[in-house]
C-alpha cells in the first residue's frame, strides 16, 4: 500500500472527508485507472454529498476493474444516497455474488429492499449479513432498521439497543432510538436525544428529524383530517336543505373535531418545547416554506370550524374543504423541493432521459415481435 493511499484511508477515518478526497486525486495522478482508489473516492465524494463527481468516480472504478465487489458495493450505496433504491438493489447483489462472505453486501441490499418495501426479503438479507458478523453494531442496526419497518418496535428497541451497548456514541443507533421513542409518541425523550446527536455530530446534524412533531402533526391531519372534514360540510349541508334536525350534531361534530385537533397539536408540540422550532430554521428553504404553509392552511381549517360551530352559517365548513386541494398542492411542491434537492436536476433528467430510451426500445422491439408474420421462420425460431 502506497503512502498517498495509507494517508488518504487514514483522513477517512477520522472524518476529514475534503483532505482525504485532495489525498486521493493527487495518488489518482500516479495512478489513474487504480479501481480501489477510484472508489475510496467515490466515497469521500459521497460522504461530502458531492453526487454527480461520486457518480463519476464510481463508473471509473467499475470500468477499471468490474470483478471489485467494494466498487458495486459504493454504487449501491450511492444510489441509496439518491433515494434510487430500485437502482442499488442489483450492485448490492453484484457485490454479493462477488464477495459472498463479505456482510456488507447483504446488510446494504437489506437497506435497499426496505427502501422497496420487499420485508420478507430485506429479513433474510439482514439475518445473513448479521450471521456473518454477529457483533457488527452495522448489522445490528440493520436489522433494528428492518424490524421497525415492518412495525415490530419491541424487536427493533432489542437490536438497537444491543447495538448502542457495543458502541454508545453510534450516531445512527441513537438516531433510530429517538425515532422508535417518537413512534411511541415519547416526544420529550425523542426530541432530547436527537438534539444531543446533533451536538455530538454537528457536520450530520438531521434538522428534519429533530423537527418531527411539526412534520408529523401535519402527517396525521393530511391522512384522516380530509375525511372529517367532508363529513362535516355534508352535514351542514344536509341540515341546510333537507334535514334541520341534523344542524346542532353538525356544529357539535365541528367543535369536536377542533378540539381533537388542538388536542394533537398540545399533545405533540408542549413536550417537544423549542427544538423542532429551531431545527425548521436548519431545514431547507422548500421544506420550511411547505410546513408553515400547512400550519397556516390547518388554523385556517380550524378557525372557520370554530366559527361555524358558533354561528351555525352552513357555508363556512364548505371553505374548509376547499383548502384540502391547496394541502395536498403544498405536499406535492414539498415531495418535488426535496427530490430536487438531493438529486441534482442534471442527473435527474439525465436519468429519465435513460428509463425513456430504454422505454422505446423495450416497446419497438415488442412491436415489432407482435407484428412479425407468423409463417415468418425468423420467429419460429
Amino acid at each position: 500500500m502506497t503512502a498517498g493511499r495509507q494517508r488518504a484511508r487514514a483522513l477517512l477515518e477520522v472524518g476529514r472527508l475534503d483532505q482525504a478526497e485532495a489525498a486521493l486525486r493527487s495518488a489518482l495522478v500516479e495512478a489513474p485507472g487504480d479501481a480501489e482508489l477510484l472508489t475510496l473516492l467515490a466515497y469521500a465524494l459521497r460522504r461530502q454529498e458531492k453526487f454527480p463527481q461520486a457518480r463519476e468516480a464510481c463508473r471509473a472504478a467499475l470500468a477499471a476493474d468490474p470483478r471489485q465487489a467494494s466498487a458495486h458495493l459504493e454504487h449501491a450505496e450511492l444510489m441509496l444516497a439518491l433515494y434510487s433504491s430500485r437502482d442499488a438493489i442489483a450492485p448490492a447483489e453484484q457485490a454479493i455474488r462477488l464477495e459472498p462472505h463479505d456482510p456488507d453486501g447483504y446488510l446494504v441490499l437489506a437497506r435497499a429492499l426496505v427502501e422497496r418495501r420487499r420485508l420478507p426479503e430485506a429479513r433474510a438479507a439482514a439475518d445473513h449479513g448479521l450471521r456473518l458478523a454477529p457483533h457488527s453494531v452495522y448489522a445490528l442496526l440493520t436489522m433494528a432498521d428492518v424490524a421497525r419497518a415492518e412495525g415490530n418496535r419491541d424487536e427493533a428497541d432489542r437490536f438497537v439497543r444491543a447495538a448502542l451497548a457495543r458502541d454508545p456514541e453510534s450516531p445512527h443507533g441513537r438516531w433510530l432510538l429517538a425515532m422508535l421513542q417518537a413512534d411511541r409518541l415519547h416526544v420529550r425523550a425523542s426530541v432530547r436525544t436527537l438534539r444531543d446527536v446533533a451536538r455530538d455530530n454537528p457536520a450530520q446534524a438531521d434538522a428534519q428529524a429533530i423537527a418531527w412533531p411539526v412534520r408529523r402533526l401535519l402527517t396525521v391531519l393530511r391522512h384522516w383530517w380530509p375525511a372529517t372534514l367532508l363529513m362535516i360540510c355534508a352535514a351542514a349541508l344536509l341540515a341546510g336543505y333537507w334535514i334541520p334536525a341534523v344542524h346542532v350534531p353538525a356544529r357539535i361534530m365541528a367543535g369536536v373535531d377542533v378540539a381533537t385537533v388542538i388536542a394533537l397539536w398540545t399533545r405533540l408540540l408542549v413536550p417537544a418545547g423549542r427544538a423542532p422550532w429551531r431545527a425548521m430554521g436548519l431545514s431547507s428553504r422548500v421544506l420550511r416554506r411547505t410546513t408553515y404553509a400547512g400550519i397556516g392552511v390547518a388554523v385556517l381549517q380550524m378557525t372557520v370550524l370554530t366559527a361555524y360551530t358558533m354561528t351555525g352559517l352552513r357555508w363556512l365548513p364548505s371553505i374548509a374543504v376547499a383548502l384540502v386541494p391547496v394541502r395536498w398542492m403544498l405536499t406535492g411542491w414539498e415531495v418535488l423541493g426535496a427530490y430536487r434537492q438531493d438529486v441534482p436536476a442534471q442527473m435527474m433528467f439525465s436519468d429519465l432521459r435513460g428509463e425513456l430510451r430504454q422505454w422505446w426500445r423495450e416497446t419497438r422491439d415488442e412491436l415489432r415481435e407482435a407484428w412479425k408474420d407468423p409463417q415468418d421462420p425468423a420467429r419460429r425460431r
